[in-house]
């Protein structure tokens, strides 16, 4: 039991808006739906995500709009962000034109 120990617990209301009850149910079926501007207001932060850069098949840089490809639960995604940010290094890339 609780008591008999030192965690202490706290309880809080669920948190709602004047869409409903947020949760991370409603958070994927927005970005579920590409929409990210709701999604940004429930959590209050862009959205993000990471994974392993890994070698495409250089389309976007051969017509000038190079991607990023990233391996993300084994499936391979591609982002044309023009700025990337590196966790490792903590460092800031921008894509020079």
């Amino acid at each position: 039991m609780i008591k008999d120990t030192d965690i202490k617990l706290k309880i809080i209301p669920i948190l709602e808006d004047k869409e409903g009850r947020i949760s991370s149910s409603r958070i994927r079926d927005l970005l579920e739906k590409s929409d990210l501007k709701n999604a940004f207001k429930i959590l209050n932060r862009p959205y993000s995500f990471n994974g392993k850069v890994v070698k495409g098949k250089g389309i976007g840089k051969s017509i000038g709009w190079p991607t990023a490809n990233l391996e993300i639960d084994g499936r391979k995604f591609f982002t044309w962000r023009r700025s990337l940010r590196i966790l490792d290094y903590n460092r800031k890339f921008q894509q020079k034109n």
